[in-house]
């Protein structure tokens, strides 16, 4: 991964970690250091590449190979990389929907 990707992993890893804070336990917030620094199971890696990449089907075979984390934190840590793919794809959607905006002497126009 090249430094500038990095660095932009690193800086929404720290956003996760300031907002999880005391809402969770020490060993999601363990898990959550390590993946906010590029290390996390390999099949949560393969469900993220599975999402981005593949078809149905890779991408449920990767979904089931998470859910078999423990007794119920693979459900929940699949909840969580979904919900931040449906709030990165939702965001991606709204600037590309959004008119652009046009700044002229101090004075911005459009929406």
């Amino acid at each position: 991964m090249s430094n500038p990707r990095r660095r932009a992993w690193r800086r929404i890893g720290a956003r996760v970690l300031d907002c999880a804070g005391e809402r969770t336990h020490l060993v999601s917030a363990a898990a959550l250091r390590h993946a906010a620094n590029g290390r996390v199971r390999e099949s949560i890696g393969s469900l993220c590449r599975a999402l981005m990449y593949e078809e149905s089907m890779g991408m449920l075979n990767a979904l089931e190979r998470v859910t078999r984390i423990g007794s119920g934190s693979g459900t929940e840590i699949a909840f969580g990389v979904l919900a931040g793919f449906r709030l990165h794809l939702r965001q991606d959607e709204d600037r590309r929907t959004k008119p652009a905006r046009k700044q002229t002497a101090g004075v911005v126009h459009g929406g």
